[in-house]
């Protein structure tokens, strides 16, 4: 039944990885043993890779963080909303530095996946290096961030953002997400917990922070965590997505060893 309940919130982004490890397999299937060996042996982890402490990561984010104004949701899982994630300032340098780049259509919304130069700006440096120490990781363990654009009428619907196999590759597990809200909404576009009875309201400047996996075992997914964005009845939603995983993301999808 969990696997059947996991299955059931798939969203394209999960299947996406399911299809790139599939093309993955069946490019090895067709190497030399010897080859095999090398591929399995370049996208390995280090055994000495720094593992992230669940238990306590987010229970300093109170004192730590006061500008931000947070607010616990939930502590099991976390959920933790900010008031003022980002400024009146970074949110006007975000939206000039993404007005220009091509919004792709798909799964009833608009996204951008920020590589290249366009991850390299300021302004996404900034919200990036936010999120690493709020989460107490390494910048590298974000993967790039998503930019999303919810018209009027346009939802998603329930999913979780870890795929359940995630933990077998190199980058480990989507442990954290940050939804970061760009914009006010006139009505809807909140983000809601259904299994939680949590929602978050889509306010400009503010974001929302949770937990994928389990404390105790980061490498299962903690199926409460599932979400889903309202139907936007009136207005528009702006904002960013920041995936967070257990190990370094960067160096690994260099590698070829992670996916996007």
């Amino acid at each position: 039944q969990v696997v059947q309940t996991q299955r059931n919130y798939l969203d394209s982004a999960s299947m996406f990885h399911v299809l790139a490890v599939i093309a993955c397999w069946l490019h090895v299937a067709a190497r030399s043993r010897t080859a095999i060996k090398a591929d399995m042996h370049f996208c390995r982890r280090s055994q000495e890779a720094p593992r992230t402490n669940m238990k306590n990561t987010l229970s300093l984010v109170l004192e730590t963080f006061p500008e931000l104004a947070p607010k616990v949701l939930s502590t099991d899982p976390w959920v933790i909303f900010f008031d003022r994630f980002v400024s009146e300032a970074e949110i006007r340098a975000c939206e000039a530095h993404l007005g220009s780049k091509k919004f792709a259509h798909m799964d009833n919304r608009e996204s951008l996946f920020c590589f290249g130069s366009c991850e390299q700006a300021d302004i996404m440096q900034t919200l990036v290096g936010r999120a690493g120490n709020i989460t107490r990781v390494p910048q590298d363990n974000i993967e790039f961030v998503q930019a999303v654009r919810y018209k009027e009428g346009m939802s998603f619907k329930a999913h979780h953002d870890n795929h359940p196999d995630l933990h077998l590759l190199p980058a480990g597990n989507r442990i954290f997400s940050i939804f970061v809200y760009l914009s006010d909404v006139e009505n809807g576009g909140a983000t809601e917990f259904p299994t939680l009875g949590i929602v978050s309201p889509a306010k400009r400047g503010a974001a929302v922070l949770f937990q994928n996996t389990l404390s105790v075992d980061p490498d299962v997914s903690d199926l409460r965590a599932t979400h889903k964005a309202s139907k936007v009845e009136a207005g528009e939603k702006r904002g960013l997505n920041l995936w967070v995983h257990q190990y370094n993301y960067k160096r690994f999808w260099q590698m070829g060893c992670a996916s996007t």
